[in-house]
């Protein structure tokens, strides 16, 4: 089902560009002062009005493994209100003075951010329940079902098609038992103490609505595993399995930060281009040396820096490893760090990266072998998709959880930011880490946390690709340190 043209946007308020790649991305819910409102689709942000507004990143090695041109990130703040769409969800509220449980429209009033009443104008804030599939698609809460029914045989039919509902709170408040929705017409109700329960809207909802609002679309086909129903989860609206963010980040290292790989950064299109056409040599390769002298973007490099080097360059960036290769965050930082420990000593490398070599201590050069302090250190951190209900595993490249998209059509770009920092990289004796972690005591400890956290992954259904070991444990407890 196509984006629909117009959908009324609201304006999240304040909100850091870093929370759109994480906490606030698209398809996630954002309480406000006075509303929730779910934030919009990347389509709904690629709008040439708002095109000056965002910062465009570059990374290479991002943009091959998520075959996007760039990433975006908001360049202020203060724009964010402008250049991020949303709306209201979930569309069904409860009156602040008397009550009344009623759905209203994706955004209020023009010169109004709340909801009121459709009985006394009371203002309305946003209902307690939403419901999720492991598809990922989200919708309000059946409110109408849910007061018509009970635990034993479900729901079989409301009193009327509008029925008026009220939502109140008895009793101590402290626990969901204690909240009731009632319908005011024929005097049915039912606490809700199980919405929440893991099959508690198996004989209530027939089915997944597949609505993905964030994509503009109200209902999409959802089917599960061999065409199986798919299960619809009550959850509260600011439950934590609402929105899991998928992220992946990379450094830059100097392998990115050549002067020549700029220009393929802003004339990536025409060399792609020139890629496809007649410029390959007998082993049927791109001819590089051939195009960097016959589409004079890389004059000034050839002076300075001779055909050879921009040959080479180029080679890097589109040879050096092919699309169908694995590549997971693992490999990403298996790369970052063979490249940044064997870097150039004592070098700035623009804005981005400054490397300087440091001496090892004597006390200290029996434990480590290399040490460089990184003054200036900049990580990409780009948001690719989403969950829901089920975290995903952050080291396993073959999972069974299903990620949303960011936008029903591919748009070219994904949302990033740009974090600065610095730190010291270094590394161990290698014939006295094999020793260390060889003795029977360290052996005894780690294997426990291993099979711990095994056990812990497995009623996760995830699968852990080998490096929790003894080594790791210790890595991570000195990069804290």
């Amino acid at each position: 089902m196509s984006e629909e043209k117009k959908i009324p946007a609201m304006s999240p308020g304040d909100i850091r560009p870093s929370q759109l790649i994480t906490t606030f991305g698209p398809g996630s819910i954002m309480q406000t002062e006075e509303d929730s409102v779910m934030i919009l689709g990347l389509s709904f942000w690629n709008k040439d009005t708002n095109a000056e507004m965002f910062h465009r990143i570059h990374h290479p090695e991002l943009q091959r493994i998520l075959r996007v041109d760039h990433f975006r990130s908001p360049k202020e703040e203060e724009t964010m209100q402008k250049s991020i769409p949303c709306q209201s969800f979930p569309l069904w509220g409860v009156c602040t003075k008397c009550g009344r449980l009623q759905e209203h429209k994706p955004a209020p009033a023009r010169r109004s951010s709340v909801f009121h009443c459709s009985d006394c104008r009371g203002d309305l804030y946003p209902a307690r329940f939403i419901v999720i599939c492991e598809n990922g698609h989200i919708d309000d809460f059946p409110w109408i079902q849910w007061a018509h029914s009970n635990e034993k045989t479900g729901f079989k039919e409301a009193c009327g098609k509008n029925p008026r509902l009220k939502f109140f709170a008895g009793g101590n408040k402290q626990n969901l038992a204690d909240y009731t929705v009632k319908c005011l017409d024929c005097d049915k109700k039912r606490n809700c103490g199980q919405a929440a329960t893991p099959g508690a809207l198996d004989n209530i909802i027939p089915s997944c609505s597949g609505n993905a609002p964030w994509l503009g679309t109200k209902s999409e086909k959802c089917t599960g595993h061999n065409k199986k129903r798919v299960r619809i989860f009550g959850v509260q609206v600011r439950a934590t399995n609402v929105y899991f963010p998928l992220n992946i980040n990379a450094l830059f290292i100097p392998k990115w930060l050549h002067p020549i790989q700029n220009v393929v950064n802003e004339k990536g299109e025409s060399i792609k281009t020139l890629k496809k056409m007649d410029s390959f040599n007998k082993e049927g390769k791109p001819d590089w040396s051939k195009i960097a002298v016959e589409s004079k973007l890389f004059l000034k490099e050839i002076d300075k820096y001779g055909i050879e080097e921009v040959v080479k360059q180029l080679k890097i960036r589109f040879e050096a490893i092919k699309d169908n290769d694995e590549v997971n965050q693992n490999s990403i930082k298996k790369e970052e760090y063979h490249d940044l420990i064997n870097a150039e000593a004592d070098k700035q490398y623009g804005t981005f990266l400054e490397i300087n070599d440091e001496a090892v201590a004597n006390t200290l050069q029996t434990h480590f072998t290399r040490m460089k302090k990184l003054k200036r250190l900049t990580e990409v951190n780009v948001l690719k998709g989403f969950a829901r209900k089920e975290a995903p595993d952050p080291f396993s490249s073959h999972q069974n959880i299903i990620y949303q998209k960011l936008s029903r059509k591919k748009q070219g770009w994904y949302p990033g930011v740009e974090n600065r920092g610095e730190g010291f990289l270094f590394s161990l004796n290698e014939d006295l880490l094999q020793k260390w972690e060889s003795q029977k005591n360290v052996k005894e400890r780690t294997d426990i946390m291993k099979k711990s956290f095994e056990e812990w992954a497995r009623d996760r259904q995830w699968k852990p690709e080998g490096i929790f070991g003894a080594r790791y444990m210790l890595l991570h407890s000195l990069s804290h340190a």
